[in-house]
């Protein structure tokens, strides 16, 4: 819905990786696409994750280090509509345990993480999938906290 709005307001976009450009008075000037074109704005966004730290060493050091932090996907109950974006917002709870979920929307199932900082990862090479024991903690929650999802499909 983003990109669809923002497409309709004039917006061009690009599924391509960049990297910074020339650096000026501290200011950035371009950004370089992996299709050999420049591009310059007045701002840059880059919301890249874990790879931030990556595109930016000179300026980030060591302060960004990616963590294990697992997404799960549960199927909402069968004609159960409380768990649906139009019902339920998107929540967080700062307890020992930072969890976070994002409802369904009728095409995908309801997200939720454990955003606990985990073990450190090399986000590109290492290992994506999430450990049994991490969906077991995951499951646990969910039924605790929406006792409608027990026993839901992963």
């Amino acid at each position: 819905m983003v990109l669809d709005s923002f497409m309709a307001e004039g917006g061009e976009y690009k599924q391509i990786s960049v990297k910074p450009g020339v650096f000026k008075s501290d200011s950035l000037q371009n950004i370089i696409l992996s299709d050999g074109s420049k591009l310059s704005a007045d701002q840059y966004v880059f919301a890249c994750g874990s790879w931030l730290a990556k595109l930016f060493p000179e300026v980030l050091g060591e302060l960004i280090k990616p963590t294990r932090q697992s997404v799960y996907y549960f199927g909402t109950p069968a004609g159960d509509r409380r768990f649906l974006e139009d019902r339920l917002p998107v929540w967080v709870d700062f307890g020992e345990r930072i969890f976070y979920g994002i409802p369904g929307d009728g095409r995908r199932g309801f997200k939720m993480a454990d955003d606990t900082r985990g073990e450190p990862i090399e986000p590109t090479s290492d290992e994506r999938k999430p450990s049994h024991e991490g969906f077991e903690v995951a499951r646990k929650y969910i039924e605790f906290r929406f006792p409608g999802f027990k026993g839901a499909r992963c």
